[in-house]
């Protein structure tokens, strides 16, 4: 499982602010349409497969941080998670 607060580069329980915020800061790097005119830094060693399958994995955890039900699900699987690695 995707530890997605990792994905958008947050810590867990982040307020949905923080959330969308880094959602924004990402997407217009990662974004296929933005990337064109782009020569970001952080995106010149990727190449166009690799900055699309980022930018819907940001996509794909923005949507699920931003459900409460959704949210609330994964971070008892993180939690799961972090309990059988003690």
């Amino acid at each position: 499982m995707e530890d997605y607060y990792k994905v958008l580069g947050l810590k867990r329980g982040a307020s949905l602010k923080e959330i969308s915020a880094a959602y924004r800061a990402q997407a217009l790097i990662y974004h296929p349409d933005k990337r064109k005119s782009s020569t970001s830094i952080a995106t010149a060693a990727l190449d166009i497969d690799d900055a699309n399958e980022k930018f819907h994995m940001i996509k794909a955890a923005y949507q699920a941080l931003q459900d409460p039900k959704i949210r609330a699900e994964l971070d008892l699987q993180l939690i799961g998670q972090e309990e059988r690695l003690k």
